[in-house]
């Protein structure tokens, strides 16, 4: 009859190097796999109230190439998307007029959502910056209100 000693190995504490690497592996790929934070933490659709003092003024909402995209009578609310093209950010012209009062245009440039700072975290995530983010619009953002304040012509 054969015998066979084992020998038991000393208790490694705190996961040992081992450990550590796939931790950080496991991570580093989950930060990679959800970037485009834009994308899942924004929108690149925006629902945009218009307003004017005083109440009632004709409003018309251009585009970049001027067509009129929207048009109503404050207040009132319109919808846009945040992009005008592959990384580029929308711009709009709204306008309002009112009878006794001059007309007001207000220039509307979407900026930067603050969401897109999470695509430079890891290298790589550029791809998804580029590739997500830029193309769904989602890494641009309109205001939620556009207000004037119309004054008298006489």
């Amino acid at each position: 009859m054969m015998s066979v000693s084992c020998q038991r190995r000393p208790a490694v504490r705190g996961g040992g190097a081992g450990h550590w690497s796939a931790a950080f592996a496991a991570c580093a790929a989950a930060a990679w796999l959800t970037a485009g934070c834009a994308t899942i933490c924004s929108r690149s659709r925006y629902e945009v109230s218009i307003e004017s003092q005083p109440c009632g003024a004709r409003v018309a909402v251009l585009d970049h190439s001027q067509r009129v995209i929207a048009t109503g009578i404050t207040p009132c609310k319109a919808t846009f998307k945040a992009k005008r093209g592959y990384l580029r950010p929308a711009i709009l012209d709204v306008r309002f007029e009112r009878d006794g009062y001059w007309p007001a245009r207000l220039p509307v440039m979407a900026d930067a959502d603050p969401w897109v700072l999470g695509d430079f975290v890891l290298p790589g995530s550029l791809v998804w910056f580029l590739a997500v983010d830029g193309a769904t619009g989602a890494m641009w953002r309109l205001p939620e209100k556009l207000s004037v304040e119309l004054q008298p012509s006489e």
